[in-house]
């Protein structure tokens, strides 16, 4: 249910040349007017002005709502490929792939950067022209959730540049390690440096608190791709969690699942359907485009291979092994994704909040509760009547069982590569390792690799410190 990113494939530099001429073909696109779109350019079109422009913008799907940032995924260690799809990718994918110092070789227009800066860029104009609408419709219901919308929007936005682009937070390093240009107005001509990991990490935490105020409880299952308190409350929880302040993602998991905690159970599901997830309703995700979940992982989607011991982890009475992988020459393959379609979900849902709440539980010595929250998730995963509840004696064991049915429940989710990060801060010592063409490449943990390199377009455009490899 995140806004699970929409990036229009629009290379920044091609945004950049005037905010006039921007702000025109936002209103021209984005307006949900529809009319507009068959009048003339005027002067009345140049500047988005009312609620009803405000939401066209939130609700243009093509922005907010797809092409999430892959070179995480791409980067991390649930499938693998072999030797003949390797060689056909792309120079950015194969480069990612075995974790290559310059993965770009020159390549501008890069998704991953640009998509999540034209989500900031939307939420900009937004915030900044909200205090030109009629006085009328200030401070009402509709104005405060526009407003929290955006606020979410952005936010969303930075934290995927943050697990794409940044180091993991670290809070002995996080004052001076660098983030990501912080953009907090639509004026293109400002170009902010990169601002400190922590400064980033406020910045959104500080977002979505004023966001939190301004939303309401309810889950527009009309529109499942608009924010709402839930999806703030999950977005937080999800941000302490790779902060690895993990009472706070507790408290921030405990205040979604209090007012939402509905969960798909895929018994309810055709296994054998190419797309089991077809007919889901909203109602099983806090936050769910269906119109386009995110398309993380590009080409790889059918070509990539799923790791054995990943595959060979789901019990055969687990329904996510039929749901979620197919078998094609004696291998697994992802079928489909929670989001209903072929391309992946990268957003918020419940089943991420629990996971959360459970290993925060876990970490705090409440393992009881914590295998309460496992249980209540997995008996919606078996097949009816085959689910025996674990059971843990102890907190780390707890904390074991938890890990593992979280990489096996949000698989190819956009979390993993976030979660080996910060993993690896906490001494978990996870190798990553490729072999191609007989080559073993390997990640070793906490490397300077787990950020990516800024494109090299945006480094002529607005140069800074580039990532160190």
């Amino acid at each position: 249910m995140k806004i699970s990113n929409i990036k229009a494939v629009i290379p920044q530099r091609h945004i950049l040349f005037t905010s006039l001429l921007v702000m025109f073909i936002i209103a021209l696109f984005t307006s949900c007017r529809k009319e507009l779109l068959n009048e003339k350019p005027s002067a009345s079109l140049t500047i988005p002005s009312d609620i009803k422009d405000f939401q066209g913008m939130l609700d243009y799907a093509l922005v907010i709502n797809s092409n999430s940032p892959s070179l995480g995924e791409e980067s991390s260690d649930d499938f693998y490929m072999e030797d003949a799809v390797y060689s056909s990718l792309d120079v950015k994918t194969r480069n990612s792939y075995i974790w290559k110092r310059d993965i770009f070789e020159g390549i501008g227009g890069v998704i991953d950067w640009n998509s999540p800066y034209q989500q900031v860029f939307y939420a900009n104009i937004i915030l900044d022209q909200l205090n030109s609408v009629k006085d009328i419709e200030k401070n009402t219901l509709e104005f405060n959730r526009i407003k929290g919308a955006a606020l979410f929007l952005r936010s969303y936005a930075f934290c995927d540049l943050l697990q794409t682009f940044a180091l993991p937070f670290d809070e002995s390093t996080a004052e001076t390690d660098l983030g990501v240009p912080l953009k907090l107005s639509s004026d293109v001509n400002i170009k902010p440096e990169r601002a400190s990991i922590q400064h980033c990490y406020d910045q959104i935490i500080n977002d979505l608190v004023a966001a939190e105020n301004l939303m309401t409880n309810n889950v527009d299952y009309d529109h499942p791709n608009r924010a709402s308190k839930p999806a703030v409350f999950a977005l937080l929880s999800r941000i302490y969690h790779y902060m690895r302040k993990y009472e706070l993602s507790e408290q921030y998991a405990t205040k979604c699942l209090n007012i939402y905690n509905n969960i798909v159970d895929f018994n309810s599901l055709n296994t054998s359907a190419s797309n089991p997830f077809g007919g889901v309703k909203a109602e099983g995700m806090i936050y769910l485009n269906k119109i386009n979940p995110g398309l993380l992982f590009h080409s790889l989607r059918s070509n990539a291979i799923i790791d054995s011991s990943l595959y060979m982890s789901y019990d055969d009475n687990d329904l996510r092994k039929s749901v979620l992988f197919i078998i094609r020459n004696n291998k697994p393959f992802r079928k489909t994704s929670m989001g209903g379609s072929g391309a992946y979900f990268t957003g918020l849902s419940t089943e991420e909040v629990i996971l959360n709440r459970a290993e925060c539980y876990a970490r705090s010595g409440k393992h009881d509760l914590a295998m309460k929250d496992l249980n209540d998730l997995l008996v919606n995963r078996y097949k009816a009547d085959e689910f025996s509840e674990l059971t843990a004696s102890s907190a780390s064991e707890a904390l074991g069982l938890i890990l593992k049915e979280r990489r096996k429940e949000l698989v190819f989710r956009g979390i993993r590569w976030s979660d080996i990060r910060r993993l690896n801060k906490e001494g978990a010592n996870i190798t990553l390792r490729r072999i191609i063409a007989g080559v073993e490449y390997t990640l070793p943990p906490n490397d300077k690799r787990y950020a990516l390199p800024i494109p090299p377009d945006e480094m002529l455009l607005n140069p800074m410190p580039q990532n160190e490899r």
